[in-house]
């Protein structure tokens, strides 16, 4: 089985049950074709890095009988900007909502009251309370651990005085946090050095004041996830073909 089949799999499953809540009273009454609405909000919905995503929701929502609405959005900034698109979306009708968090830190009070009003699914990024949230996601700390291990292949088992630099993305997000302790985790069996690591606040900052996104030069870079690799690549391009030097 594929990852993305793994992955469409995990979709398909949290749709059901959107579906489950949504229609148990129908459940009762009989047999009942009506189309259920979700609303899917994500940050930076136009991004390529949901294609995937949006394949296997549709797929799903076949099966299922369901509308699904994709709210767009830009860089979403906060949770609480995310919450008045879930109680927006609530308002417009929407019977379930699936939502990839910002952070992982939030106020449990304010979502786990606009959870008793709809079905919500978190999608990548969990919230620390006591199981509330339905989650799809990946095993994150095996993933930092098998990013490690494509670091050993790629410089050599022992990688005697490598360096490395990690571009660890946005580590408001639970799942984030945990990709990278388990690649500290793996790398730490190894000779090789974290030159620098850096989070998505400390590249914006780094890229406002025009300095290069490398402070140190390094062997390998590891990137926690697709919108970190797509803006490494940016970043590098413009520090390839740049003539400041290297702060």
């Amino acid at each position: 089985m594929t990852k993305n089949r793994m992955y469409f799999g995990m979709l398909i499953l949290a749709l059901a049950a959107i579906v489950v809540w949504a229609s148990y009273s129908m459940f009762h009454a009989g047999r009942n074709e009506k189309s259920h609405s979700v609303s899917v909000i994500v940050n930076d919905s136009n991004s390529d890095r949901w294609i995937s995503l949006r394949q296997g929701l549709e797929q799903a929502a076949k099966d299922y009988n369901l509308d699904l609405n994709y709210v767009s959005t830009g860089e979403l900034s906060s949770p609480e900007e995310e919450l008045a698109l879930a109680e927006r979306e609530l308002e417009n009708g929407a019977e379930g909502v699936i939502l990839q968090m910002v952070s992982s830190e939030v106020d449990s009070k304010e979502w786990t009251e606009l959870e008793g009003k709809t079905a919500i699914v978190l999608l990548e990024t969990d919230i620390k309370t006591e199981g509330i949230f339905t989650y799809v996601g990946p095993d994150n700390r095996a993933l930092g651990l098998a990013l490690s291990e494509s670091v050993k292949q790629e410089l050599g088992e022992s990688m005697e005085g490598k360096k490395i630099g990690i571009l660890s993305g946005n580590q408001n997000q639970l799942s984030l946090q945990q990709r990278l302790q388990g690649l500290l985790e793996g790398l730490e069996s190894t000779s090789a050095e974290v030159a620098w690591n850096m989070d998505n606040e400390e590249l914006s900052e780094r890229k406002e004041k025009q300095q290069s996104v490398m402070p140190e030069r390094v062997d390998a870079i590891v990137a926690l996830g697709n919108n970190e690799t797509e803006r490494m690549i940016d970043y590098l391009w413009e520090y390839a073909f740049s003539e400041q030097p290297t702060p």
